[in-house]
């Protein structure tokens, strides 16, 4: 996909034909330029809140010749769009709570989004959270996998969803129930975090650490089962290779 890496290749893929986007936290533009070149959205609004970035953004739409079709704007989150202008939102390579605050103090502009498109770099816990108790729907979750770490991109739609199961919100209701073609190396990686955490807390001898240490214990051995699950469908284990900051929301 020519500008794109393997993570917005992955996001651009769960953009429906026809959409209005709105690419928030744009960068350089490749995604919206991508979008409107092989023909997926007719117009898109890309923005981003830093000067820097906004003019890198710029300067991508000009040199391709497509200012006609992709508004470049500079401002907080969802608060440079107009209700109703968009039907899709992508928020890609930000905090979950971050995503999270941005939704959430734009009710107006959200009017008329029928679908989102977001990558939390960590944080995809809450994130989950706050999508299910706010009126959306997971319809779909992805990992992709670049430069040896392990993104998750969840998309959601209008809809009631209730997901009683913290660990299921932990993991990805979604990855789970399709199990994922990364998903044995994403819960490797989990267990390898927790852990570590586990033993960190070891040091502490309160009644709070020893119940966190509890809570951990199990965590783990879901996962474990989960893994043994996964990898006995697959018919083989994934090699967990080099991580970086395991998401554990």
């Amino acid at each position: 996909m020519g500008l794109l890496s393997e993570r917005l290749a992955a996001v651009a893929r769960y953009v429906e034909p026809g959409s209005i986007v709105a690419d928030i936290g744009t960068d350089h533009a490749y995604l919206p330029v991508y979008l409107v070149t092989a023909g997926i959205c007719p117009r898109i609004v890309a923005s981003e809140v830093n000067q820097l970035p906004y003019l890198s953004a710029l300067k991508t739409v000009e040199e391709h010749g497509l200012s006609g079709r992709i508004s470049v704007r500079q401002g907080d989150g969802l608060t440079i769009l107009r209700p109703g202008e968009v039907n899709t939102v992508v928020i890609a390579g930000m905090g979950g709570t971050t995503i999270q605050q941005i939704l959430g103090k734009s009710a107006p502009a959200l009017q008329g989004v029928k679908r989102l498109i977001l990558q939390p770099m960590v944080g995809a816990k809450t994130l989950r959270q706050w999508l299910l108790t706010n009126g959306w729907q997971i319809i779909d979750e992805q990992l992709v996998a670049e430069d040896d770490f392990l993104y998750v991109i969840i998309v959601a739609e209008r809809g009631q969803q209730s997901i009683d199961d913290e660990l299921l919100l932990e993991i990805g209701p979604v990855l789970w129930r399709k199990k994922d073609p990364l998903l044995a190396k994403y819960l490797q990686r989990q267990i390898e975090h927790l852990e570590k955490v586990k033993i960190e807390l070891t040091r502490g001898r309160t009644h709070r650490a020893v119940n966190k240490q509890d809570e951990i214990s199990q965590h783990i051995e879901r996962m474990r089962r989960m893994l043994l699950d996964v990898t006995s469908m697959s018919g083989h284990n994934q090699p967990a290779g080099r991580t970086g900051s395991p998401d554990l929301g």
